[in-house]
């Protein structure tokens, strides 16, 4: 089976890290576009998310540009604090969006730390929970959606309307 790093083969943009450097850690790859108005609205919420998480775990993500052109990745990827496959990289890049039948953007597959899917929705739950969303286990994300509708099943009209004062 070929692997996430089989197809990287090589160093990765940003600390010049090379996909050695990706062992023992929790990866998002991040399939996102300058062009889509969704990656650019998403992207702000993922850089959040990231600088919460990496400041307690071993987890990384990495661009995987969508991009037509090097001067739109440049210019988006400048927005970003992880890693990213070159865009010269066109092979990887493309061999990852069809490995993992990658449709639209922005799209998050979470990757555990032997490099199999643990979560092909990583965008969706990053969106509605933010970093209470890690490590993007099935566990996880049950308990957030339990909270959630717990929360829900309890409310009143006073606990809609009501602002704190």
């Amino acid at each position: 089976m070929v692997t996430v790093t089989d197809m990287i083969d090589g160093v990765l943009i940003r600390s010049e890290a090379t996909v050695d450097e990706l062992e023992d850690k929790i990866i998002g790859l991040y399939f996102a576009s300058a062009s889509c108005p969704r990656s650019q609205r998403f992207t702000p919420i993922l850089v959040q998310t990231y600088n919460e998480i990496i400041s307690k775990d071993k987890f990384e993500i990495i661009l995987v540009s969508l991009d037509n052109d090097e001067e739109s990745f440049h210019g988006y990827f400048f927005t970003m604090s992880w890693l990213a496959i070159p865009h010269s990289n066109e092979t990887a890049r493309h061999g990852l969006k069809s490995l993992y039948s990658v449709q639209e953007t922005p799209h998050l597959i979470i990757l555990n730390k032997e490099g199999d899917v643990m979560n092909s929705i990583g965008h969706f739950l990053v969106a509605g929970f933010g970093s209470l969303a890690y490590p993007f286990t099935k566990d996880t994300i049950k308990e957030l959606k339990d909270e959630e509708e717990a929360q829900k099943k309890n409310q009143t009209l006073r606990t809609i309307l009501a602002t704190p004062s």
